[in-house]
């Protein structure tokens, strides 16, 4: 199934609002830190995104409707990954790792980009990969800590991604202003992007052994 723990679930809960526990776990601190890192890069880029779209000479109308295409697609990739992740041979984990990954890899290369239609494609592409983090976390925090555990565990992941993005654009204020340059901030953003799906890997070998220990006993 796409939304298999690595923990069983247990019949009652133990009656605490928080459980503290959740934090002892390392594939849920990788988790945490994997969300901080992706809303620390993604921040910087569209922090700069619609100036860098104005200093490739495209209009403020148009610069506006990055964003517009961003926000159109996300609703199509949420509803497309939801209907994905419900296929019996889906893995939401590994969704989210490829998904991110593609959206790091296209940061990387948007300083190629200064056409008016390759930022429009960036934006959709971005917006629909990019839904893979809001319609597969509750999946993946399942997978690493039990049902049980999803609102204690997206608990401490919702401020993770705060910091994270809290953080972002200040670094991408200071970089412009150090660099006057945003290349330099697309390289750090989508290498943050891509550093989130790396940090994965290991948390997704981890609940596939588990899950193949279990399937042998």
């Amino acid at each position: 199934r796409p939304f298999k723990t690595d923990k069983p679930a247990m019949e009652t809960d133990n009656g605490t609002v928080f459980n503290f526990g959740i934090l002892k776990s390392m594939n849920f601190l990788i988790l945490c830190f994997s969300y901080l890192v992706y809303h620390f890069g993604i921040i910087i880029v569209f922090t700069h995104l619609s100036e860098y779209s104005l200093l490739m000479g495209i209009g403020r109308a148009e610069s506006s409707m990055l964003f517009s295409v961003f926000g159109i697609t996300n609703i199509v990739g949420l509803l497309l990954f939801g209907v994905i992740a419900h296929h019996p041979k889906a893995d939401a984990m590994l969704l989210f790792i490829g998904a991110i990954f593609i959206c790091g890899v296209a940061t990387v290369f948007l300083p190629l980009l200064t056409q008016y239609g390759a930022l429009l494609a960036y934006s959709g592409l971005i917006g629909i990969f990019s839904a893979t983090m809001g319609v597969l976390s509750p999946g993946i925090v399942c997978q690493i800590l039990g049902p049980n555990e999803l609102s204690s565990g997206y608990g401490v992941v919702m401020p993770s991604v705060a910091f994270g993005a809290l953080l972002g654009g200040p670094v991408a204020g200071f970089m412009y202003d150090t660099l006057h340059s945003y290349n330099g901030s697309f390289f750090v953003g989508g290498g943050a992007v891509i550093t989130s799906t790396l940090c994965m890997i290991l948390p997704y070998l981890r609940v596939k052994q588990n899950h193949s220990k279990r399937d042998l006993e």
